[in-house]
């Protein structure tokens, strides 16, 4: 059988943030954990372009899952209230049998509490998607980033806690339980030109980072230093990179590729119909709720953020922030 494995959020969207971590860096690190944990004696296992957002895949038409047995999506829950915690696993209403997950569910209740007591029912949008191209799916909130009892948890057994999300699918679709160590394909990054002695980190540079650690101190997951990325912007000591659009301290990066060029102030780029259109700069967030509906830390309401990307309805902040909003929730200030 095949399965799919997506980690939710990214592509500009931190989704929650809590605790110094963001959800976009943790579901990538657990899917990356959860693979080659799944995959073999007879089960094939992908992991979705993980600079890709699925949900916005999956609102504009372009998420595809033809082809895959099973879509398993992973999150990480938040709330306003810091005291929320546990574990939850959702399937559509169109599922009929709820076997994989209720095992998921069961493994997961090893490490936090099991919120609702069974497997919930919510049409979320990429599994959905999913069941209407007749592939069944679930997406699993594995404990609340905002919740510190619960980090402290994942932290602590994330390596078991992949291991038991593995073993639970494959039980559930009746596989072997414990499946044969295996590592999961390496994909290299093309190596680039060594860059000439004495280059700089200028824009469009390519450069590996050295640290998990961002330019505010936010904990990253370690998939980040296995990378490289182009640079897209480059203020004193401060350097963004493209793909993961964030930004670190210089002295953090290994430059790998010079860009050619000393690094001049970024143009406002002239809008064509396939680029988002920024017309405000700034904007202040009036609810903690990100654009697809996950609570945030309610320290980020009445704050100013610069606006990155505008695409309808759907505003990503910066400043750290990194996340898509409803443009209903927020204010433009500037």
């Amino acid at each position: 059988m095949k399965i799919l494995l997506i980690a939710g959020h990214g592509a500009g969207d931190s989704g929650a943030l809590g605790n110094g971590y963001r959800e976009a860096d943790l579901t990538r690190e657990l899917v990356g954990l959860i693979a080659p944990k799944l995959r073999g004696d007879g089960v094939t296992v992908a992991v979705r372009d993980i600079t890709r957002n699925a949900y916005a895949d999956a609102q504009n038409g372009t998420l595809d899952v033809l082809g895959y047995d099973y879509v398993f999506e992973v999150h990480f829950n938040a709330f306003n209230d810091a005291a929320a915690h546990g574990t939850e696993i959702y399937v559509t209403t169109l599922e009929k049998e709820v076997t994989v997950e209720a095992n998921v569910l069961k493994a997961l209740g090893k490490y936090f509490t099991v919120r609702g007591g069974g497997v919930k029912v919510t049409n979320f949008s990429v599994i959905t998607t999913a069941k209407n191209q007749g592939v069944s799916s679930a997406l699993v909130e594995t404990c609340f980033i905002t919740n510190k009892a619960d980090m402290d948890k994942y932290q602590a057994n994330k390596v078991a806690i992949a291991n038991d999300i593995a073993q639970a699918i494959r039980a559930g679709f009746g596989v072997s339980a414990t499946a044969p160590a295996e590592k999961p394909p390496v994909v290299e990054a093309p190596k680039p030109s060594t860059p000439p002695t004495g280059a700089t980190i200028v824009v469009g540079s390519k450069v590996q980072p050295k640290t998990t650690t961002d330019y505010n101190g936010t904990h990253l997951a370690a998939f980040v230093t296995q990378n490289v990325y182009q640079v897209v912007e480059v203020k004193g000591d401060r350097v963004v990179l493209a793909q993961i659009n964030t930004a670190f301290k210089m002295s953090d990066l290994k430059l790998v590729a010079d860009g050619g060029s000393a690094p001049t102030p970024t143009p406002t780029p002239t809008p064509t119909p396939s680029q988002p259109t920024i017309k405000r700069t700034h904007a202040r967030v009036n609810r903690a709720v990100s654009y697809d509906g996950v609570g945030l830390i309610s320290s980020i309401v009445g704050k100013e953020y610069p606006v990155i990307e505008i695409r309808g309805n759907r505003i990503v902040l910066g400043g750290g922030l990194n996340t898509a909003f409803n443009v209903a929730d927020i204010t433009y200030t500037r």
